[in-house]
């Protein structure tokens, strides 16, 4: 490896993927205000461990951002009430949530502490733990006690409790989340008792979420995406001269004037780089927004040889910037034309590039990647589980558990997982079978996907015919529709879905990008 030094100004460009929120860099944010109370935002999901008290619901009663905030009642019955968020994706080590709340749980007599609520996160399908005991710290706002009542579902447990500091005013709470990049599901739960209130409860107010990947969600600035080759097809080849426009997030209270410098560039041997324009300027960046450079004369421009020769399959280029809060931002930017059956014009060619830079997929034997070949089921399952989990997921070991897949097989691990998961249930029950050399069918695919970014227990939306070869009501009509509605897959042509064509490998790189918002560039 080689490194070389080159002096720019770094400056970024505010894009916002097809898959991100509407804060780059931020991968939840949700102040419950888009939606009319009573009703929770998509995704996040209230439920009743018991079979009394109220969920989780909107209200106006109090916020901090108005008009709404997430609210739960604190009702005379033993309760066990958990509000859900919908699953977000970690890619780093160094994730922050921020939240505001405020609460006004029974204290029995004055003295004793009957109700509360707790933080839980579930990471990577495992089952909900206490945050701390999850590995999460609380960096603000961690005024927990032991709860201290047996007929509360929390009994024993660190619980927010009593009446929040300077109540009904929202207090802030900032949490360091596990190191442990993957799948993440929050959870809000408050326990009760059925003991007669000292005073009238009023419950737990939740406001203001936000959770950001790889940087405190106070600091400035910070990292959120990165556009390579924008004005082409997103993807940067070997003696290819393109535009690299990152984004950063002023997450600070002021605006702030940014600019920066590539100081540092490595890449494989055999190869070199030119920086062709290095000097960028933010201008301005108001606080909370996203910093922009213009693709003219403001933002960088780089050319990557290969000597005639590919160095490595996969060709990754370091860049290290240096920003002018004297900051360094190092990013991965991955050098396309990776497989020779994949050429530049094919349709899939951007998606192939980002499945195999995040390690989905490392293509077919050979140094290709075989995109008209079928998807098969036993391949389906390692493409699902690294899409939602990420490269470096591992299964538990296999046990066994169908007929056609001895646990020696490579696959079986990846396999049982998914069916551990609930995301399928093998292909025929007696003997129970999985079927891993059939090709996956495009409605299979439907369900496959869906069930693997929301959870076994998602239910679609009731279809509405909107495919003249997919009746519906139908088995797998609601999968595909729902499917098509996201824009995930679209139809064969005619108004037609073809439910039972088999997935290639190339359309499989499209539908495991678009489901699980995967990027080749960025933050």
């Amino acid at each position: 490896m080689r490194s070389i030094r080159v002096a720019v100004a770094l400056t970024l460009m505010a894009w916002a993927a097809a898959a991100a929120a509407d804060d780059p860099g931020v991968v939840l944010r949700e102040n419950f205000d888009a939606v009319a109370a009573p009703a929770l935002p998509d995704r996040w999901i209230a439920t009743t461990a018991t079979d009394d008290g109220e969920p989780w619901r909107t209200d106006t009663i109090r916020h901090f951002s108005p008009p709404n905030a997430a609210h739960v009642g604190d009702p005379q019955v033993v309760g066990d009430l958990r509000l859900d968020s919908p699953p977000f994706v970690v890619h780093t080590t160094a994730a922050q949530l921020r939240f505001r709340h405020t609460f006004d749980f029974r204290i029995d007599e004055g003295i004793f502490q009957d109700d509360g609520g707790v933080l839980e996160i579930s990471v990577n399908g495992q089952p909900f733990q206490d945050i701390v005991d999850a590995g999460g710290t609380y960096v603000l706002g961690g005024n927990l006690v032991v709860l201290g009542n047996d007929h509360n579902p929390l009994d024993g447990r660190h619980v927010f409790a009593g009446r929040s500091p300077a109540f009904p005013e929202f207090n802030q709470v900032v949490v360091n989340l596990p190191p442990v990049p993957g799948t993440v599901v929050l959870r809000w739960r408050e326990g009760t008792s059925d003991r007669t209130p000292f005073a009238e409860p009023a419950g737990w107010w939740i406001d203001a979420v936000q959770v950001c990947d790889g940087f405190a969600c106070d600091a400035i600035p910070q990292p959120a995406a990165v556009r390579v080759d924008a004005s082409g097809n997103g993807v940067w080849e070997p003696g290819e001269t393109v535009d690299v426009q990152p984004v950063y997030v002023n997450n600070g209270a002021d605006a702030l004037d940014l600019t920066g410098s590539i100081t540092d560039v490595v890449f494989p041997g055999g190869t070199s780089v030119a920086v062709n324009d290095g000097a960028a300027d933010y201008g301005s960046v108001p606080a909370g927004a996203a910093g922009a450079c213009a693709v003219t004369n403001d933002c960088y421009r780089i050319t990557a040889d290969d000597g005639g020769t590919r160095p490595v399959q996969h060709w990754d280029e370091q860049v290290a910037e240096t920003l002018s809060t004297g900051a360094v931002v190092t990013r991965a930017l991955h050098v396309g034309g990776s497989f020779a059956d994949v050429a530049t014009a094919n349709p899939f060619y951007a998606y192939v590039e980002t499945v195999f830079h995040l390690g989905v997929s490392g293509g077919c034997p050979g140094g290709n990647y075989c995109p008209d070949n079928p998807a098969l089921r036993k391949q389906m399952a390692v493409f699902l589980l690294k899409s939602k989990y990420g490269a470096a997921y591992q299964p538990p070991a296999a046990a066994g558990v169908f007929a056609d897949v001895p646990v020696s097989d490579p696959f079986a691990p990846w396999i049982e997982n998914l069916y551990a998961l609930g995301i399928t249930g093998g292909c025929s029950t007696s003997p129970l079978a999985y079927c891993p050399d059939q090709a996956v069918r495009r409605k299979q695919m439907a369900v496959f996907l869906l069930k693997t970014k929301e959870g076994a227990n998602y239910v679609p939306p009731d279809c509405q015919g909107i495919f003249g070869d997919v009746a519906c009501p139908g088995g797998f009509a609601d999968w595909i529709e729902d499917l098509s509605n996201r824009q995930i897959a679209a139809g064969c042509g005619n108004g037609d879905f073809c439910p039972d064509n088999p997935n290639t490998r190339g359309q499989m790189a499209v539908f495991l990008t678009k489901t699980f918002g995967l990027v080749l560039y960025g933050p």
